[in-house]
């Protein structure tokens, strides 16, 4: 099922990106991002699949801190994971992780930058040395 949902993820994305100027994905994957190697590590095939997914469609990961912490100690050290990721692409993207947390997961702040598109704005002017006094007069006429 996990499976399946990504795979919708990664066509939502793939579709955006083929039109948008600009694309921000972020959320908790719960996939731990600095894992893609570890062969120990369950989630390894969804992870390694959501990151070729998002290449493919053309973003770029924001790495950050991690992302939670245990709440216990293991030996003597609270275990972390990158397990928030942002991907983005068309637009300016600054990440942080605030310090503090009011759940198991840090904070992530993200300012985004969207490049506004400017619309070039049509300047109509008349140019009356080439109009016919016909024509003008004939449209006058017209006019009630």
């Amino acid at each position: 099922m996990e499976k399946d949902n990504l795979e919708v993820i990664l066509e939502q994305v793939r579709l955006a990106s083929e039109t948008a100027s600009g694309i921000v994905v972020l959320g908790d994957f719960n996939l731990d991002s600095q894992r893609s190697r570890d062969e120990s590590y369950s989630r390894r095939l969804l992870l390694n699949r959501l990151v070729e997914g998002m290449k493919n469609a053309g973003l770029n990961y924001a790495a950050t801190p991690p992302t939670w912490r245990s709440y216990g100690r293991f030996a003597g050290v609270h275990r972390v994971s990158w397990i928030d990721h942002i991907y983005y692409s068309g637009v300016e993207a600054n990440v942080k992780v605030l310090e503090e947390a009011i759940t198991d997961h840090q904070d992530v702040l993200a300012q985004i930058k969207c490049n506004k598109k400017k619309v070039a704005k049509s300047i109509v002017k008349r140019n009356y040395k080439k109009i016919r006094q016909s024509d003008l007069e004939a449209a006058l006429s017209l006019w009630p």
